[in-house]
């Protein structure tokens, strides 16, 4: 699971090295939509709240560390986003074994990770941005 978990950060963290900053107020026009930006803030709340309660062995329960104002800040989204994953990585690395909880957290944040995947991937077709190539290469998109 933890290998699973380390894939799709590395392919949510991706999506930021494939845009710039002004990028992040991308909306998909035509429809009712947030920014790239809220998409990828509510990834790092995610990390953060799941991250806690896995640690900790606790419920869910939403405890988010990136504040949501700062999400157009891309220096500072890239950096949070990247060291909580491999904080989190490495703590997840020293466990020996999960509970049945942690498990399950582990299985909610790997899907909270792959929704807001399938989202941003809409958001990067719909600006006709670069794909991240191991997004393209997992998920088998086409150009």
């Amino acid at each position: 699971m933890v290998e699973k978990l380390e894939k799709v950060f590395g392919m949510n963290n991706e999506f930021l090295c494939n845009i710039e900053e002004v990028d992040l107020k991308l909306r998909i026009d035509g429809i009712r939509s947030n920014t790239i930006a809220s998409q990828i803030a509510c990834v790092a709340g995610g990390r953060d709240s799941y991250a806690k309660c896995i640690l900790e062995d606790e419920p869910f329960s939403w405890r988010p560390d990136f504040s949501y104002d700062d999400r157009y800040e891309y220096d500072k989204l890239i950096n949070h986003l990247g060291n909580r994953s491999s904080s989190l990585i490495a703590a997840l690395k020293s466990i020996k074994n999960f509970s049945l909880n942690q498990e399950s957290l582990i299985i909610d944040l790997i899907s909270h990770e792959y929704l807001h995947q399938g989202q941003i991937i809409r958001y990067f077709y719909a600006n006709e941005l670069e794909m991240p190539n191991s997004v393209k290469s997992f998920w088998h998109l086409e150009d």
